[in-house]
């Protein structure tokens, strides 16, 4: 069977540049749809499922970051590729905040273009349906020898003694994922019983609580970002954990998963400003463990800018890099309001970009 050509969208108010990609990425066999501003976008996207969306910063009306948020906060699913004729270290650091993929600057060539799509694609591994959806190969590890990870991996180690839930707080990309996946593995569980769970975009009854817990069975469900959570999706959730606690209660714990949660904000913070449920918090916060930034944590920057080069050579083919003394140091010096997740997002354009065989400060900078 011919497999689906990817769906492209392309977001630019400047007719020949949004040709010329759309040009540019038809010879490579995707299918494209051209639109010329947020308004339009927005409609696309609710008419069809794309497999990347190409989005452009300066439009009149809405910009593109200010659409970024917007599809950021209702998780959508597709990788978005922030494009720009007058980008800034800012605006690319704000779209990495909210999401971004990637950041490319016009004019871009035909071949930086369609690595950079191709490997979005590729890297999106969420499931079409959005409810609950199992993640049974890739692993991810927490890299470090500072105190504070020497510190999150004990906590680990202690929390995986039992099937208690946890809350795991954290920035966007402090690696809270990364947290959950090391305890589901310290206890024991199997690879392809790791699960998410989203209910934030997708009505709430496509999916009940007990097909929730017979999907997950006696595997992990993570639950991502519970602070975005409305009153409604608080609700189901805690009738959901309320049906997996009777079922431990009762002996059937063969058939409880157990359950992890990740939140930005103070949780606390939270259920004291009336956000958010307080039995809810009780419930999810048995344990808690929270993820410190990078920029706490700068002396692990050397060991996990080799792990990443290292996964992004072996996973996407990127080309091998050394990165020199000076850049090392120029990366510790950044402040990573996007941690590890911008971090990589760095490494990932200079090792596109970059013919020569190191990488230099004046790469990274």
């Amino acid at each position: 069977m011919t497999a689906r050509p990817s769906q492209i969208l392309v977001v630019d108010d400047e007719p020949d540049i949004r040709q010329l990609i759309g040009e540019i990425l038809r010879d490579f066999g995707y299918v494209v749809t051209e639109v010329h501003d947020a308004a339009a976008a927005r409609a696309a996207v609710r008419a069809q499922n794309f497999d990347a969306v190409l989005l452009d910063i300066w439009m009149p009306g809405d910009d593109g970051i200010t659409l970024l948020k917007e599809w950021h906060l209702a998780r959508l699913a597709t990788p978005v590729i922030m494009l720009s004729a007058h980008g800034s270290i800012e605006t690319a650091v704000e779209a990495t905040r909210y999401g971004a993929y990637d950041y490319l600057e016009k004019p871009v060539s035909a071949g930086r273009l369609e690595i950079t799509v191709r490997n979005a694609i590729t890297n999106n591994r969420v499931a079409a349906d959005y409810t609950i959806e199992s993640k049974p190969s890739e692993r991810f590890d927490l890299v470090g020898s500072s105190d504070l990870i020497a510190s999150v991996r004990e906590q680990i180690k202690n929390t995986s003694q039992s099937d208690l839930n946890v809350l795991i707080v954290g920035e966007v990309g402090s690696g809270r994922q990364a947290c959950a996946q090391m305890i589901h593995r310290f206890r024991g569980k199997e690879d392809d019983s790791f699960h998410l769970l989203d209910w934030q975009v997708r009505d709430l009854s496509h999916l009940d609580i007990e097909q929730g817990i017979r999907q997950a069975q006696s595997g992990t469900l993570l639950i991502r970002d519970i602070h975005t959570y409305d009153a409604v999706s608080q609700t189901k959730l805690l009738g959901l954990i309320n049906a997996i606690h009777s079922l431990r209660n009762s002996g059937d714990s063969k058939v409880a998963p157990s359950v992890i949660a990740t939140s930005t904000d103070a949780y606390g913070q939270l259920v004291e400003a009336g956000k958010m449920r307080p039995e809810l918090f009780l419930r999810l916060r048995e344990c808690q463990i929270e993820m410190p930034a990078l920029r706490d944590r700068t002396e692990d920057i050397p060991e996990l800018v080799g792990f990443l080069i290292d996964r992004l050579n072996k996973s996407s083919g990127l080309p091998y890099k050394r990165v020199s003394t000076a850049a090392l140091n120029r990366l510790r010096n950044h402040d990573w309001s996007g941690n590890v997740k911008e971090l990589k997002n760095v490494l990932n354009q200079a090792m596109l970009t970059i013919g020569a065989e190191t990488i230099t400060d004046i790469d990274v900078e």
